[in-house]
């Protein structure tokens, strides 16, 4: 399969989170002078992000080509739901922060196969989650607030299941940045950042031709990787409209 002009989605979705790693490059305040020295100290996240980047790319072309998804149709979505957190490194069990809303909005591509359009179909999805604030409370001391946001990009199977029932599997790469305030003498602001892939399983209903309800779980892993790591999790449902 060649990637003409038709699939300028596909590559346009994916070629954008070789810059996601940047962002936490940049997060870093790195000093560097010119195009070698920066790339000298980049993060290892970068480089990975790039080789998984291709490995994306090179089985895009796979799947649609074996699949035989020749048609595609533009979709956006908006999703709510609630972020649980949790300890990274060291120290298993659940973070101190409570859990928290959430507020995703996406779009993207659903590729399918025009002579089985019930099918399984195959999406690429860009999207940007916030992450509402989340409070420890420690009464007459302060309070520590955390607040973040992800931009993540993602290719997601459906495989029908039942009438216009879909199960849907989502694996992508994201760059979530975090911000934790404090009110607590003695304590400062810190500031976070984690670039990596993430995963997720879902179901989705078919309303009409144009319209969707979906539910679905994303594992975040470690959104936080500098001062107050955290990993994450989000449990969400929220509508779909295909154009």
């Amino acid at each position: 399969m060649k990637l003409t002009l038709k699939n300028k989605p596909i590559i346009a979705l994916l070629a954008a989170s070789i810059s996601f790693p940047a962002c936490a490059a940049s997060s870093n305040n790195l000093n560097c002078y010119d195009t070698y020295s920066c790339l000298s100290t980049l993060p290892k996240d970068f480089y990975v992000g790039l080789f998984e980047t291709t490995l994306l790319l090179v089985g895009t072309a796979a799947v649609l080509d074996h699949l035989n998804l020749k048609e595609d149709t533009p979709y956006i979505a908006a999703d709510v739901g609630s972020v649980s957190y949790r300890r990274a490194y060291g120290t298993n069990g659940n973070s101190p922060f409570p859990s928290a809303q959430t507020l995703h909005i996406a779009g993207g591509y659903r590729y399918y196969n025009p002579d089985d359009p019930n099918g399984v179909s195959l999406s690429f999805e860009a999207g940007l989650t916030m992450l509402e604030s989340s409070t420890i409370d420690y009464g007459a001391a302060g309070q520590d607030v955390r607040v973040g946001s992800s931009v993540e990009i993602a290719a997601i199977f459906a495989y029908p299941v039942a009438r216009r029932f879909d199960l849907t599997g989502r694996i992508g790469y994201e760059s979530t940045k975090t911000s934790t305030h404090t009110s607590v003498a003695g304590m400062q602001n810190v500031d976070g950042s984690g670039t990596h892939a993430m995963y997720g399983v879902g179901l989705q209903y078919h309303i009409n031709d144009h319209y969707l309800i979906r539910v679905q779980y994303e594992n975040l892993d470690t959104i936080d990787r500098t001062q107050n790591p955290a990993k994450a999790s989000v449990v969400s449902a929220g509508l779909a409209y295909e154009f």
